[in-house]
Parts: structure tokens; C-alpha cells; sequence
């Protein structure tokens, strides 16, 4: 049943992302591709001048390799960081 869900509802780039281990279950594989399709969030920040914001940021991985982070802040306005 989970391999039948997995192949019903996986795209061809989460199919990608998620090939199955000779010691992976149908179902743990079913299970990973749930994980993926959940929104990345972070538990704990680690760093100097990092702080929690109300907000969460929304982060895309670029086709260049870049990795760009978007907040919106109290006042409404569009934070933008970029890393390479």
C-alpha cells in the first residue's frame, strides 16, 4: 500500500531526491517523502546576531547554487539575505 502511495503521488523531482536504500521499507520511503513536502524549520538558531523573528522565513534554493532567505519583518517589509 505505501509503495502504491508513494508511486501515485511522488513527482519525478521527489523521485529524484528520494531513491530507496536495498534496507529501506515501502513505508519508510513513504515517510520520506512526507518529510520532504513538510516546510524546513529550525529548532535552534546557532551564530552571533541571530535572533528569532515573529515571522518565518521562507528559504529557495537557487539553479545557481545560491541559497536565498526571506523574512518579513514587524513593519511589513521584505528582508532578503543571500548566500553562495
Amino acid at each position: 500500500a505505501a509503495h502504491q502511495l508513494f508511486l501515485r503521488s511522488a513527482t519525478d523531482e521527489e523521485r529524484r531526491c528520494l531513491p530507496k536504500h536495498d534496507d529501506e521499507s515501502d513505508i519508510g520511503l513513504y515517510r520520506a517523502l512526507e518529510q520532504l513536502r513538510e516546510p524546513l524549520s529550525f529548532d535552534e538558531l546557532a551564530g552571533h546576531g541571530l535572533s528569532l523573528q515573529e515571522h518565518p522565513a521562507r528559504v529557495m534554493h537557487t539553479s545557481n547554487g545560491e541559497l536565498l532567505i526571506m523574512t518579513i519583518n514587524s513593519d511589513d517589509s521584505l528582508l532578503m539575505s543571500k548566500w553562495e
